[in-house]
C-alpha cells in the first residue's frame, strides 16, 4: 500500500504491523529493513496479541533513543536503496501484469 512504500522510503526507523512474514519477504526482495535498528523478531510471530504487543514494544525501544549523524546517514542509505527497488518495481511490474493476465487467460 502507499503507506508502506512512503515508511520505506523515508530516512528513518519503521515498524509492520501487518501479516507475519511481510518484512522478510520485503528483506528477500531487497528492500532495506534497517535490521541493525529494528528487531524484526515480531514479524515471525502468528499469535496476533503476542504480535502486537512485541512490536508495541519494540516501539518502546524509539522512545527517548538519541541519533547521532552517523545514524541519521544510514537511514538516508536505507531510504535511498528501498526507493531504487521501488522503481525497479514500478518499472518492472507491467511486464509481470502481462505475463500474469496471460498465464490466466491461457489456462
Amino acid at each position: 500500500s502507499e503507506k508502506l512504500f512512503r515508511a520505506l522510503q523515508m530516512p528513518r526507523p519503521w515498524l509492520l504491523g501487518c501479516s507475519p512474514g511481510a518484512v522478510a519477504l520485503l528483506r528477500a526482495h531487497g528492500f532495506d529493513v534497517l535490521d541493525d535498528y529494528v528487531d524484526t523478531a515480531y514479524d515471525s510471530i502468528t499469535r496476533q496479541t503476542e504480535r502486537f504487543q512485541a512490536l508495541l514494544d519494540q516501539l518502546e525501544t524509539f522512545i527517548n533513543r538519541e541519533y547521532t549523524r552517523r545514524d541519521y546517514e544510514r537511514f538516508e542509505v536505507a531510504a535511498a536503496t528501498n526507493k531504487q527497488r521501488l522503481d525497479c518495481c514500478a518499472e518492472n511490474w507491467p511486464k509481470k501484469f502481462s505475463a500474469v493476465k496471460k498465464a490466466i487467460t491461457d489456462a
